[in-house]
């Protein structure tokens, strides 16, 4: 109406500038009714433009209130549409929330707009009916999302998803296909067939998925190499004894840090007379990352070496990480080796600061025993028994099932980590454990600890005991003391 104004005005203007311009004021007579009205063509002109702009404005007035009813309820429909994109907004923080009933409760609220936004309304919906555990609800709306091509890749991991936890492997697998021959399957499709591959213990089959074009969509570069490399693993571990090295040592190469690759790599070098490249392996390993385990390995590459000769090659372990809690705990082994009573203590010394585990207070037993404080060994002994154990400084021959590996490779793969599947291991000591003693005839010493000395292949003599043990109670030198005493 303000445009059809200002045109009018625009016209009328033009006319008096016109008339104007033409310098006759011209004359204007109306009759009408009995009225007569005798002006200038100027004030007609006015005339004409004010009755224009009254009769736009009163037609205007009407329209507008004839119009009214559809204005009103535009306005309710914007309103509802307001609040359903609110609801529809505090239904997906429900659900990052992990609020199910007002995730459900949201969804309800947002049909509203379902006109604009089907595709997010539908999602909230069968997102909030699967983290009610209402999983025909969620079916169904999943269902329904597979109708928009956009929305086909959450639809099918979202009916993936349902199938996977309801036992239907095929079904999963069968959704996580579709969406990748669509373009629609995402890094999700991939790892599930990747699990599966894992789960059902086909480790060709997981390798062969992970030289594909998914892989790169749904791991990262470190994560893929980690993941090879511990399916290397355990396929040359479960190929035994007579499987070449290669797997082996190529997955110490994907992943030095992985200690399950270097030490079947370093056995199976050595098994071949190759120790050397053992060796060389474990040493790169216990660089990237020190492990119980690479130690142990590294110790039984020459089993028949003198102490001397593997205290020096202890040497050469601790010196690619001498700051290192295991380089400090190995050069504990090396003191002992040694025989440097001095060397030990302060090897133990260095230990403080790292939480006490049984391996680590068998150890200070030892070189208490060593040392000839026997008192103290027997206490350490004591408190070893009870110690709490840590997974992640505990040698480990690595040893799973099926289970887990599949447990390894996972965690390891998304992790880099080993102590999380450290109940699928057989644990070892980090020595050898020690020999059997005669048992003692005195009840008092019978549960006591037996003590060896490092790579001592026999039991204990009584001539071999340290001169330091401390008499008992019933020692028959002390009554003859007192009457020295009282002179």
């Amino acid at each position: 109406m303000i445009r059809v104004g200002l045109a009018l005005l625009a016209g009328m203007a033009l006319a008096l500038l016109a008339v104007a311009a033409s310098g006759e004021p011209g004359a204007l007579t109306a009759e009408w009714l009995g009225w007569r009205l005798d002006t200038s063509a100027a004030a007609g002109a006015v005339l004409v433009g004010v009755f224009a702009l009254l009769a736009v404005g009163f037609w205007r007035l009407v329209i507008w209130i004839g119009e009214a009813p559809q204005r009103a309820a535009r306005l309710r429909a914007d309103a509802r549409r307001r609040d359903s994109y609110t609801a529809l907004a505090r239904g997906y923080l429900a659900l990052a929330s992990g609020e199910a009933e007002e995730a459900r409760r949201m969804a309800r609220r947002a049909t509203g707009a379902a006109e604009d936004a089907p595709i997010l309304t539908g999602l909230l919906a069968a997102q909030a009916a699967e983290v009610s555990d209402e999983e025909p609800s969620a079916r169904a709306a999943y269902e329904a999302l597979l109708s928009y091509p956009d929305a086909q890749g959450a639809a099918r991991q979202g009916l993936a998803r349902l199938s996977w936890r309801a036992g239907d492997r095929a079904a999963a697998l069968e959704q996580a296909r579709a969406g990748e021959v669509a373009g629609r399957g995402g890094a999700w499709a991939w790892r599930m067939q990747f699990d599966d591959r894992l789960e059902a213990g086909d480790w060709e089959g997981a390798l062969a998925l992970l030289g594909g074009p998914g892989a790169k969509r749904a791991l990262a570069g470190d994560k893929a190499a980690r993941a090879r490399a511990a399916l290397l693993t355990v396929r040359a571990m479960e190929a035994g004894a007579e499987a070449p090295a290669r797997d082996a040592v190529k997955a110490a190469g994907l992943s030095p840090e992985f200690a399950p690759a270097a030490v079947l790599a370093a056995r199976l070098e050595a098994a071949s007379g190759r120790p050397g490249r053992g060796e060389v392996l474990l040493l790169k390993a216990w660089k990237a990352r020190p492990h119980p385990a690479l130690a142990v390995a590294y110790r039984d590459l020459r089993p028949d070496e003198t102490p001397a000769e593997r205290a020096k090659r202890y040497g050469r372990l601790i010196s690619r990480r001498p700051t290192h809690p295991e380089s400090r705990i190995v050069a504990v082994e090396q003191a002992l080796l040694n025989g440097d009573a001095v060397a030990i203590d302060a090897a133990v010394e260095d230990l403080d600061g790292i939480i006490d585990t049984p391996r680590l207070l068998d150890l200070k037993a030892r070189a208490a025993w060593a040392n000839g404080r026997v008192a103290d060994a027997r206490t350490l002994a004591a408190r070893a028994a009870d110690a709490p154990r840590d997974s992640q400084r505990e040698p480990e021959t690595f040893d799973y099932d099926q289970g887990g590996w599949v447990r390894l490779i996972t965690a390891w793969t998304d992790e880099a980590e080993l102590a999380s599947i450290r109940e699928a291991a057989q644990s070892v000591d980090f020595t050898p454990p020690p020999p059997t003693a005669p048992p003692d005839p005195t009840p008092e010493t019978v549960d006591e600890p037996v003590w060896r000395a490092p790579d001592d292949p026999g039991d204990w003599d009584d001539g071999d005991e340290p001169p330091a043990a401390e008499p008992t109670p019933l020692a028959p030198p002390r009554p003859a003391r007192r009457p020295r005493a009282k002179r």
